[in-house]
């Protein structure tokens, strides 16, 4: 079966989403240094309203996102809340919990962005 556009612009964003967040972090797990090859989505990935927005991913090894992420979810919420703060956490909290909408052209939009903030971060 065929992708929709939808699902190929969805699938667009979260690789650039991971690519960003993992180079923002230096390639390094945001818990224990080594290298981050994949992202956690302290709300899940479900939640488009938070599905992208950076203060709701940590860059993480294999490791820290099975054990640390989901089995000690306390102590990653912790430290997410130490990152971002009380205040843009209840913030974020509260963005999860709102249904989003994005329409095929708000997702287009969207790639565009975070091609263009991929590019000016590998420039820097």
């Amino acid at each position: 079966m065929a992708k929709t556009e939808r699902k190929k612009l969805v699938d667009k964003l979260d690789q650039l989403t991971s690519q960003i967040v993992r180079l923002y972090e230096h390639g390094k797990c945001e818990h224990c240094g080594k290298e981050a090859t994949q992202v956690h989505h302290y709300f899940t990935r479900s939640r488009y309203s938070v599905r992208w927005d950076f203060d709701n991913l940590l860059a993480v090894c294999f490791g820290c996102h099975t054990f640390w992420c989901h089995k000690y979810f306390e102590e990653c919420r912790d430290y997410l809340i130490s990152r971002i703060g009380e205040e843009s956490f209840s913030k974020l909290k509260l963005k999860s919990n709102k249904i989003a909408n994005f329409s095929v052209v708000d997702l287009r939009q969207m790639v565009e962005e975070y091609k263009t903030l991929l590019d000016n971060l590998k420039a820097s």
